[in-house]
């Protein structure tokens, strides 16, 4: 399957930019007179969890627009890439499960 043009050099531009010291979300909500002091607390811990990973989401989609010349792609363009993408996510998996397993054996 053909790639996604790139642009070039971008990768120099992303591990400069795309980093977690530039990126801050806070999730702010009104529930607290309705918790409990366990209920605020335990919402709490989720709520820094969804705030991480959507640090990590806007971190992915600025390293997109520095690497892709522009974002008007097909959905076949974009289904080409989600499946590279997949197929690069399974393989992860394997390799971690393998760590995850010689970290047993030891």
């Amino acid at each position: 399957m053909p790639r996604i043009e790139t642009n070039e050099g971008f990768q120099e531009r992303a591990d400069a930019l795309c980093r977690e010291e530039f990126f801050h979300v806070y999730i702010e909500h009104e529930l607290g007179h309705y918790l409990t002091t366990e209920e605020a607390r335990r919402s709490e811990l989720k709520l820094n969890l969804v705030a991480e990973y959507a640090i990590q989401l806007a971190i992915a989609m600025v390293r997109g627009t520095l690497k892709y010349p522009h974002d008007d792609r097909t959905p076949e363009e974009w289904m080409i890439e989600e499946e590279q993408e997949d197929v690069d996510k399974v393989n992860y998996g394997i390799l971690r499960r393998d760590a995850i397993s010689r970290l047993w054996d030891h």
